[in-house]
């Protein structure tokens, strides 16, 4: 998974259309750290899961 389309994941949750582009700048592991605390601060009851393999261990490529 691109270090881009995390960044959509999260605005997606978020559900905000703020750019949150400084995110592609963060360290992988504080964006998996963010990622983690999104996923279980949200009632994920109705919406789609984002998978523990995609928080923890996936990896993140960056691109420019």
């Amino acid at each position: 998974m691109t270090r881009g389309s995390l960044v959509n994941i999260i605005r997606q949750l978020l559900k905000t259309a703020e750019p949150l582009d400084f995110l592609l700048h963060v360290d992988d592991d504080d964006l998996r750290t963010l990622i983690t605390c999104i996923r279980d601060s949200k009632d994920f009851d109705s919406e789609p899961q984002l998978s523990a393999a995609s928080a923890h261990g996936s990896t993140v490529t960056k691109t420019s």
